[in-house]
């Protein structure tokens, strides 16, 4: 889980951005699978005062 931890704070670093789709397209450009459960997790490892979900859908 650090490992993915690393890939999302490197991706973060690289775009100024940190957003489950960005860490989504990190951890896949590296040949790695995520799921949607273990995404949450490293997301809140990474910024724990993060919402569990983001976009559209998240505020209907």
């Amino acid at each position: 889980m650090e490992d993915l931890a690393g890939i999302a704070v490197r991706a973060w670093t690289d775009t100024g951005r940190l957003s489950r789709s960005v860490v989504r397209n990190a951890v896949r450009a590296q040949g790695l699978t995520l799921s949607d459960e273990r995404l949450t997790a490293v997301m809140k490892m990474v910024r724990p005062d993060e919402p569990d979900d983001d976009g559209p859908a998240a505020s209907i």
